[in-house]
């Protein structure tokens, strides 16, 4: 197996991650209308609601089974007559804002009987022909017994319907009064489609020789300026450019000294069998060789294996000035298996790790060898 010792210094990787958002608008209703009466205090917002054409207004706000209830107690087909009488009364609606095609008004009532028996509400408009809601007659809503609930229903405005700015709120000409104890008039609003703009550079770091910059790629909605998109782009740092004087033309840093370096025993013109008694220095880097525990063999080149033979007991020490962060031995052909300790940080398969200014490998066993190459 073939490793090299070399010494690294470390190096520091950075990611940029990028964020995007798709930005659309609302597409809840608006309300146009609303009318209820919590604790006999009526809240109402878009227009107004009167009662009309009958004898009690008090129909307008009025208590039934613990709610402040519009009460329909007067009938469509007497809506038109001029005598005054209960049954002519109808609640009548100005709304500040006209109805469109597709508004939707949400009655919430419920019914005074408690045995089953037709009640709807009718809608008369300004515009166009009246729209019945549909009979509230319900098992959970006959008159909340036991324990029921107001019910809702809705119509839809028709085309035809369009412009009002007033409806009247009656009942069917059969049935029980109808009690209603919210309306709602709502529009719905169709969500806006944006029209992208073309890409647009904002924020933008430029790079320098050693640290990456960024600028944002955003889009815009051309119609409504919403913002789309924005994407965070890295330009990668620029690197030195080194001139004949040593220095970066671009920001002036002085040119340093490999950090990387390699101690190559193949080719330093050593004699077979020659005996490792002198320290080789290589760019700041010094190899020494040690006996260790062996009394009889210590650290010899041979040109068996093209590297030099470390003996059970033998020593090598790895010195700089910098801190040494890592180590990577290259065994040379025909190597042995003795195991391998270091002095200090952790040494695994030909690859020492740690932070230190001097590493001791040392060959382990009573007899046998190593051989290093590199």
């Amino acid at each position: 197996m073939k490793k090299k010792f070399t010494l690294f210094a470390l190096a520091l990787l950075s990611v940029v991650a990028f964020a995007y958002q798709t930005t659309r608008a609302s597409g809840d209703p608006t309300v146009l209308y609303s009318w209820e009466s919590p604790d006999g205090t009526i809240v109402e917002t878009g227009g107004t609601a009167t009662y009309e054409n009958g004898n009690d207004p008090s129909r307008l706000n009025y208590p039934q089974k613990g709610y402040y209830t519009m009460c329909l107690n007067g009938k469509k087909a007497n809506i038109g007559d001029t005598d005054g009488t209960a049954n002519a009364g109808y609640i009548l609606i100005t709304l500040n804002e006209e109805l469109a095609e597709g508004d939707e008004i949400a009655i919430t009532a419920f019914t005074s009987k408690t045995s089953a028996s037709k009640s709807s509400a009718y809608v008369v408009f300004e515009k166009g022909d009246a729209i019945d809601s549909g009979d509230y007659t319900d098992e959970s809503n006959l008159g909340l017994e036991p324990a029921g609930a107001p019910i809702t229903k809705t119509i839809t405005v028709a085309a035809g319907n369009a412009g009002s700015k007033t409806i009247k709120l009656t009942r069917g000409s059969t049935g029980t009064n109808l009690f209603i104890t919210k309306l709602v008039i709502s529009r719905a609003e169709t969500a806006h489609e944006h029209t992208p703009t073309s890409t647009f550079e904002e924020n933008r770091l430029d790079a320098t020789c050693t640290e990456d910059g960024s600028y944002d790629e955003v889009v815009y909605c051309s119609d409504c300026g919403a913002e789309l998109s924005r994407e965070t782009k890295t330009i990668p740092a620029l690197g030195h450019m080194w001139g004949d004087d040593g220095r970066c033309i671009r920001c002036g840093a002085q040119k340093p000294a490999s950090d990387a370096v390699t101690v190559d025993f193949t080719d330093n013109g050593y004699e077979n069998g020659e005996k490792m008694t002198s320290p080789v220095t290589e760019n700041g880097v010094k190899v020494e060789f040690g006996n260790g525990t062996n009394t009889s063999n210590g650290p010899a080149w041979y040109n068996t294996g093209n590297a030099v033979r470390f003996y059970a007991g033998n020593t090598m020490t790895v010195s700089a000035e910098k801190k040494i962060k890592k180590i990577v031995i290259t065994f040379g052909t025909g190597d042995g298996s003795n195991d391998i300790t270091t002095d200090v940080e952790t040494y695994t398969d030909g690859t020492w790790e740690g932070e230190s200014n001097s590493v001791t490998f040392t060959i382990d066993g009573t007899k046998g060898h190593r051989r290093i190459a590199k």
